[in-house]
């Protein structure tokens, strides 16, 4: 049986070798603490996304202490065509004092900024990506705005 995180793919991405195919747990912990190492000691976030085996897939932000939350699904309208992605939400929480501070993080050569309503602590991230791999659903603090996806991958 294969893992099922089946990539993890990272600041340039895959067509310039960053990019990571974990075989188990272990695999996927080292590649992961030796990216956030690597981005907290050039003091370089950098968002990266995972791909699992059932075509979801959840992006974030490493290298600082606020990350983002993006998590869709893989959809094509053909069978025989090529997937394509469609993000479906990402965390929200319109509770967040401050809503204009953002943070800067870089991905394939491109920089971004993220807004604090969209952000969480970096362990609060972990935690929900570990809770995925193991159960396929989400913990009930990631905040999605789209009924759908709060129905079928949240915790209640």
């Amino acid at each position: 049986m294969s893992y099922f995180v089946k990539k993890i793919e990272w600041e340039y991405g895959e067509a310039h070798g960053d990019c990571f195919y974990p075989n188990n747990q272990a695999d996927f912990q080292a590649q992961l603490q030796a990216l956030e190492l690597r981005a907290r000691q050039k003091n370089y976030p950098f968002y990266v996304e995972l791909e699992f085996e059932d075509d979801s897939y959840i992006g974030f932000i490493i290298g600082h202490d606020l990350s983002c939350f993006y998590f869709g699904i893989f959809i094509a309208d053909d069978r025989h065509a090529v997937h394509c992605r469609t993000q479906f939400d990402s965390h929200y929480d319109p509770q967040i004092a401050h809503p204009e501070l953002m943070i800067e993080y870089s991905f394939k050569a491109d920089h971004g900024e993220k807004y604090m309503p969209e952000l969480l602590p970096h362990e609060q991230v972990v935690q929900a990506i570990n809770q995925y791999i193991e159960t396929q659903r989400l913990p009930a603090y990631i905040l999605f705005t789209k009924r759908s996806i709060i129905d079928r991958y949240i915790e209640q």
